[in-house]
């Protein structure tokens, strides 16, 4: 929570200092909601709900093309909830829980076409909070509630690749303008490098693992808030 804060207070500046120059940076805020999935872990589909909020600053190129910094909280992770198959017990799901905290930093370019806006881009992450509770039916693992003592549990069971405290990744979306200030937006976003790689034998087929290891997918869908858009070109006033 201590880093959470020493971000937002720095983005705050930062948003602060540009508001004397906002014909060419435009500050914003965004919120959100997240639907994430850890490649490599053998569960599928987007179950782990989560939130995502923060702000950024848009530098704009060109009237299409514009460079956006972003500062974000984002909300990771990983769930697959425990039912029971009647007529084969065999076949009961396990109930698993990740959840995987980060301050997310987004470098991404933006072209405006129209009332849509496509963006594409990398982002490197901090992990800042850590959950793990596994239970497979028969006996619960858990709960982790810091990656220190996930890792630590790793290393008495033998393992020797650890799960990683930061992520890199890749990620491309689109928006609607709504008004000139609000627009709607959706985004994916994938790991590029393993947030824990697999260990020595092990192999994983599932598309978004890269084959290496465990990665973050994740969708977000949000509504993005652009201070002083629309400013530049006041509507003339009426002749008295």
């Amino acid at each position: 929570m201590k880093h959470l804060l020493s971000v937002f207070i720095l983005f705050a500046a930062i948003l602060i200092s540009t508001v004397g120059y906002s014909q060419t940076f435009k500050p914003g805020v965004f919120g959100g909601i997240v639907g994430s999935q850890v490649g490599g872990d053998s569960y599928s589909g987007f179950n782990k709900l989560g939130v995502t909020f923060g702000g950024f600053v848009r530098y704009d190129l060109s009237n299409s093309w514009s460079a956006q910094f972003e500062i974000a909280y984002v909300q990771k992770g990983s769930r697959n909830n425990f039912s029971i198959t009647e007529n084969d017990p065999s076949q009961s799901a396990e109930r698993f829980l990740m959840r995987l905290n980060y301050i997310e930093i987004p470098l991404l370019f933006k072209f405006d076409h129209r009332n849509f806006v496509y963006e594409g881009g990398l982002y490197y992450a901090r992990m800042v909070g850590f959950y793990l509770e596994y239970f497979d039916g028969y006996s619960t693992s858990g709960p982790f509630n810091s990656l220190d003592d996930f890792n630590d549990r790793l290393r008495q069971t033998g393992q020797t690749k650890e799960m990683k405290d930061y992520d890199f990744g890749a990620m491309i979306g689109v928006g609607y303008k709504l008004t000139d200030n609000l627009l709607g937006s959706i985004r994916i976003s994938n790991s590029l490098m393993a947030i824990k790689d697999f260990e020595s034998g092990a192999k994983d087929f599932y598309p978004t693992s890269l084959r290496v290891g465990f990665t973050n997918t994740v969708l977000l869908g949000t509504f993005r808030y652009t201070f002083g858009e629309g400013d530049e070109n006041p509507m003339p006033k009426k002749a008295e």
